[in-house]
């Protein structure tokens, strides 16, 4: 026995360069088939908390913009709590992967042994874990003979079931319409006592049809092999795929609770990238744009051409009809206007709130198709500023600042702020959710009810906001009234926010907005924010300065608690990836001080977020500082086009909700509590980067 896994890895290696010999001799005299009846190899997240076989890791990746789930019946735990010397114990193990970064996968993993049992107040719960993962192929080494591979399970903590650290190589083959194999060889390390990726491991995966394939592996303890299938590509949509896995054999049943396991998974691919999808907008107005060009015989470069046009749309009553036809599109605030020869288009988009590039978009193709070849700018306002400034002509320039004087003053408005978009009631419904993932109270515990917001514009940049929070809706059995969780965490129901906010647009590309009123169930104050981007939106700041009072429930009765949120952020955004890293520092909520650093990862309108938070109260535990990671996500919850306001008021979904999940990172042995209020952020649905800013896209 103690042979086999020096044995298995040689035969591994051997393989190498055997199956290359024959792919090779293969290869040359089969060029008739060509690669019509090829198969690749299929890859999707294992048993384990990465792209793999069953217990062990290969070199693939989940594909970037791609979100995976995997549930499986067991889990590994190293700690023994139900195998002597631990083992594969029988469990629920539920993972949710990411490809966050070309080459880069990101896994959420979340096992208990019982998803409803109480530690606090039942026995025999067994183990409950919640734990993140990290896998990250080495493209620019790699080649066309061998990949390499590295990654962590389990990154640290208080309670690592399943940590381990890995290093792979492996090559793929080509068997034409024998299939494809891929071997894989590796070495890793994991504290535990029965070996398990603590040493070297090792896979063969034979792909016979793109349906189904035979895989072996070691996993520097036993040896394991089953089957995995997989769903055709022409069975579901572009890029998605369900699949099931069995592990049917292991050599090592002293630690395995049962004699298989069986896991299950869908791959769903998130949204085009922003940037893909609103560049096709631009192709296709640009196409239009040609058309019109040739049809007009228009020359929009020469002046007497431009005059000459800007003169026939008027004695035409060109203006009115596009006018018209973006009021019946839904825009609201309406104003067309002349500078030069130059055609100013004002709107106020409350339709597509998805993402404002669709606006943009809307109103080219419109402006185009009736206006023809013509020469000016597209903007955008939101409360009655402007936030965005586009060319009508997707190949023409701007300047961008919103200070420009060159496209905010100066100009002849033919038609002006027709159906306004002040005082119009604007109702926003949105699911508001509190839990608790992976504690010893319960696998996911949470409260579950609907928020109400309404916000109203009262004039340029002044927005009046109040929100309601219905009664529970739904909510686990920890969340019922009278539990500790629900008077601890718990949402309360009523108005919990009444706010006045006050925008202005400044000189340079600073923007400001001020926000007097209750900001939470009872917490009153004042709060500014201010901020700063380049016109190319790639560096931006921000500062965040609060005032705020709150009346909490103490031994020997109330008392006044002061809340002065001082916060500086800047962001990077990397536009090639769709990719923005922001660092926020000061002294946050609830008076601790420290940091937080963001990886927010953009697929179309889909945000995925990695988050970091450092910091420390300076009266709690002796001043230490505490750290916490989070995985998440944030989606706008609309159609693709709201509801317009045409019968004097409008409902639609949220722009953007957001779903985190956060561990505390504890040194390992010690008390994994639960942690909350650390790093906390003045938190308002109407701030800067949302309501003026295209959630930050602008």
């Amino acid at each position: 026995m103690k042979q086999t896994p020096f044995l298995f890895s040689l035969a591994i290696a051997h393989s190498l360069f055997v199956v290359d010999v024959y792919a090779d001799t293969d290869s040359q005299t089969s060029n008739s088939q060509g690669d019509k009846n090829a198969v690749s190899i299929v890859s999707n997240i294992s048993a384990n908390a990465y792209t793999g076989v069953f217990n062990t890791p290969n070199t693939q990746v989940i594909n970037w913009g791609d979100f995976e789930f995997n549930y499986s019946d067991n889990f590994t735990d190293t700690r023994g709590g139900f195998l002597e010397d631990g083992g594969f114990a029988r469990a629920h193990d539920l993972k949710f992967g990411v490809g966050i970064l070309p080459n880069v996968e990101v896994v959420g993993r979340l096992a208990s042994r019982d998803l409803d049992c109480n530690g606090f107040e039942e026995s025999g719960c067994g183990f409950r874990d919640l734990s993140g993962s990290l896998k990250w192929h080495l493209d620019f080494i790699s080649n066309d003979y061998f990949d390499l591979t590295v990654g962590v399970q389990d990154l640290g903590g208080a309670a690592n079931y399943s940590e381990a650290y890995y290093a792979l190589a492996s090559a793929e083959y080509s068997l034409n319409e024998w299939g494809a194999v891929r071997v894989n060889l590796g070495v890793s390390s994991s504290d535990n006592n029965f070996g398990y990726m603590d040493g070297v491991f090792s896979s063969v995966e034979y792909q016979v049809f793109e349906w189904i394939q035979i895989a072996a592996e070691h996993d520097a303890n036993a040896f394991n092999a089953g089957f995995k299938f997989s769903t055709p590509s022409a069975y579901l949509p572009k890029d998605w795929q369900l699949y099931a896995n069995a592990q049917l054999y292991s050599s090592d049943d002293e630690h395995n609770e049962h004699d298989a396991w069986f896991s299950a998974g869908v791959v769903v691919p998130l949204e085009q990238t922003a940037s893909s999808q609103y560049q096709h907008s631009l192709n296709h107005s640009v196409g239009e744009e040609v058309v019109n060009v040739e049809v007009l015989g228009s020359k929009a470069d020469e002046p007497l051409a431009a005059r000459s046009k800007v003169a026939a749309l008027q004695s035409n009553n060109g203006f009115d009809l596009l006018e018209q036809r973006l009021i019946s599109e839904g825009f609201e605030s309406v104003a067309i206007g002349l500078m030069n020869t130059d055609v100013v288009i004002r709107v106020e988009n409350n339709i597509y709130n998805r993402n404002e590039f669709d606006a943009v978009a809307s109103v080219r193709h419109i402006a185009l198709m009736i206006l023809g070849d013509i020469q000016g700018v597209i903007q955008i306002t939101n409360a009655g500023i402007v936030s965005y400034i586009e060319p009508i002509r997707a190949n023409s320039e701007v300047n961008q600042s919103l200070a420009s004087a060159q496209y905010n003053s100066n100009v002849d408005w033919q038609v002006e702020n027709i159906e306004s978009a002040h005082f119009v009631p604007r109702l926003t419904l949105a699911p508001e959710v509190k839990s608790l993932v992976g504690t010893e109270y319960g696998t996911f515990d949470y409260d579950f009810a609907l928020s109400s917001r309404l916000q109203m514009s009262v004039w340029s940049g002044g927005v009046i906001e109040v929100r309601h929070l219905s009664d529970t809706i739904s909510n686990s059995d920890d969340f019922e009234d009278g539990e500790y969780i629900q008077g601890k965490y718990g949402l309360t129901d009523g108005i919990d926010t009444r706010l006045f906010h006050q925008s202005f647009a400044l000189p340079y590309n600073f923007f400001t907005q001020f926000s007097y009123g209750r900001i939470e169930d009872n917490v009153d104050g004042l709060l500014n924010e201010t901020r700063w981007a380049d016109n190319s939106n790639t560096h931006r700041f921000n500062l965040l300065y609060g005032d705020y009072e709150s009346e909490i429930n103490a031994w020997g009765g109330k008392r006044n608690v002061d809340h002065a949120p001082k916060l500086i952020k800047y962001r990077y955004r990397y536009l090639p990836l769709n990719w923005d890293l922001e660092l926020t520092a000061g002294e946050y909520w609830h008076g601790d001080k420290g940091f937080t650093f963001r990886s927010l990862h953009w697929f179309g309108n889909v945000q995925v977020g990695l988050r970091y938070s450092r910091t420390k109260f300076d009266d709690v535990d002796g001043g230490e500082e505490e750290d916490f990671v989070a995985l998440g996500f944030s989606i706008p919850l609309n159609f693709s086009k709201s509801m317009k306001s045409d019968l004097g008021f409008q409902i639609k979904g949220s722009e953007q909700w957001d779903y985190y999940v956060q561990t505390n990172l504890e040194s390992e042995g010690t008390a994994n509590t639960i942690k909350t209020g650390f790093a906390k952020e003045p938190r308002l649905y109407h701030n800067l980067n949302q309501a003026y800013f295209n959630r930050d896209r602008f």
